[in-house]
């Protein structure tokens, strides 16, 4: 099989040329050009396959073009050289992945042309790292899985019922209570644990993730859940919970019957938040969740409208420091507020109606992009939920199916919750091969007719394997099981 035919997601447009060049397999890759440019694609090379050689000849011309969009690239390989032409470091960073997969293991590129631009602005995933806390270390891993194939968003849900994992250094009872819960539920799978749950993120260690994820061209955008979704705010600072005497520990895949009170101690107190989240994300987004707040969260109070006048306030807040406020899509109900992002989960309904409406939009589309759900019946070691979503389902879903504004639809984003996902080998089993067809659809564009796709992502997941990254077999397997916990 070509690997012209092996990239992933698929190039715009590819043209193959004559002969092939051979880069080593020990790096030596020498990368010359505009500086900055230069720098960001040698970076990407020098993270997969070593640094360059300063021995070796100048093999890969990296150029401005700024009549090029502000992710496209063109990719000129001939058997003297590598030419990379891109406006930005970004297309520059993904000249540079796609020079990787064609180099393969024997790092011999066949000759081409390649021309390459994305469909959508914001190509995510997001991590719920508030139920199972993922080792930090492995979030740096997941942010090489995501470069990879050209995700650009990683959004961290650092909390949620069931955790806290992000340092207050002004309200430091948060981490340190929130951030423990004394078992973990596992709904419809199997017994709770009985083993504390315990650890939170320091924010110089979020400092470095972030930079780190900045070089290889994702953002990290933090999530911190409010009103609903609040439990471990209110573990830490019961004088926060709206209705004390309705607040209880949770358990997964439960929404209590609480919310944060927003009295204005309470307000003081998210405010302090979000000034530390600024302080230690460089996201031009900070996501305040307010999904699924309970009918009767404040008592008789209209829940609706109380939760829209939030979101104005909270929509000041952010923009007075700097940032655009994220939101999902419960949140603007009720709300005339275009300036707020919105990540519609609520089915693709839910990303017409904001799209309508005249918000950015992410389609985050549940069930479909939701990959803690089953993809095969044979998964037995995921919870049964009634869903399911299969890596063709998540190939033919196109996120701008229906949509009468199509222009405010900025991007698409697929989500790993983990109430059921205990350690990052779940998490990845779960997240590939889909990941793999959400990156195509996000990058390129959806299809029907998964035989198409089947050479790029059987490649792409030899390409797992061999760094070491745990997934779901290409086809189903009766009796796949998922291991223990470790």
């Amino acid at each position: 099989m070509s690997a012209l035919a092996e990239l992933l997601p698929m190039p715009t447009s590819v043209t193959p040329g004559s002969g092939t060049l051979s880069l080593g397999r020990d790096g030596g890759w020498a990368v010359a050009g505009d500086p900055e440019l230069a720098d960001a694609a040698a970076h990407v090379l020098q993270e997969w396959r070593g640094g360059p050689s300063a021995a070796a000849a100048p093999l890969i011309e990296v150029l401005q073009d700024t009549a090029l969009p502000s992710e496209g690239y063109e990719l000129h390989v001939t058997t003297d050289g590598v030419r990379i032409a891109a406006a930005t470091p970004d297309g520059a960073r993904w000249a540079a992945h796609t020079l990787l997969q064609l180099a393969g293991t024997d790092a011999v590129v066949p000759a081409c042309e390649i021309r390459d631009a994305p469909r959508f602005a914001w190509r995510g995933a997001l991590i719920d790292v508030a139920r199972h806390m993922m080792p930090l270390e492995w979030l740096y891993s997941l942010v090489r899985q995501l470069s990879a194939v050209k995700y650009n968003r990683l959004q961290l849900h650092l909390s949620d019922d069931e955790g806290w994992r992000f340092e207050s250094r002004l309200h430091p009872e948060l981490h340190r209570i929130g951030g423990r819960r004394p078992r973990t539920d596992f709904p419809n799978l199997r017994p709770a644990d009985e083993h504390p749950h315990v650890g939170w993120y320091s924010q110089e260690g979020l400092r470095a993730l972030v930079e780190y994820a900045r070089a290889l061209g994702v953002r990290v955008i933090p999530e911190i859940s409010m009103p609903g979704h609040a439990g471990a705010w209110q573990r830490a600072m019961p004088q926060l919970a709206a209705r004390p005497e309705a607040f209880g520990e949770s358990s997964p895949w439960r929404v209590p019957q609480q919310a944060l009170s927003l009295t204005p101690e309470c307000l003081v107190v998210i405010a302090d938040v979000l000034d530390e989240l600024v302080d230690v994300f460089d996201s031009p987004w900070i996501h305040t969740g307010g999904d699924e707040v309970a009918a009767h969260a404040w008592g008789t109070e209209n829940t609706r409208a109380k939760q829209a006048r939030f979101t104005g306030w909270l929509l000041d807040q952010v923009q007075s420091r700097g940032r655009a406020l994220a939101v999902w899509d419960e949140a603007v109900e009720g709300t005339d507020l275009p300036a707020v992002l919105v990540t519609a989960w609520r089915g693709h309904e839910a990303v017409r109606r904001s799209a309508l409406e005249g918000h950015h939009t992410i389609a985050a589309t549940h069930p479909v992009l939701y990959f803690d759900h089953p993809q095969h019946a044979d998964d037995i070691d995921v919870a049964g939920s009634g869903w399911r979503s299969t890596w063709e389902d998540v190939l033919a879903y196109d996120a701008l199916d229906g949509v009468e504004r199509p222009e405010n639809v900025v991007g698409s984003q697929c989500q790993l919750w983990t109430e059921n996902l205990p350690t990052p080998r779940h998490v990845e089993v779960a997240a590939w091969p889909r990941a793999a067809a959400h990156a195509q659809t996000a990058w390129a564009h959806p299809s029907h007719d998964p035989t198409t796709f089947a050479p790029a992502l059987s490649a792409h997941l030899g390409r797992l394997d061999r760094d070491g990254v745990a997934h779901r077999p290409f086809s189903a397997l009766p009796g796949w099981w998922l291991p223990e916990p470790r």
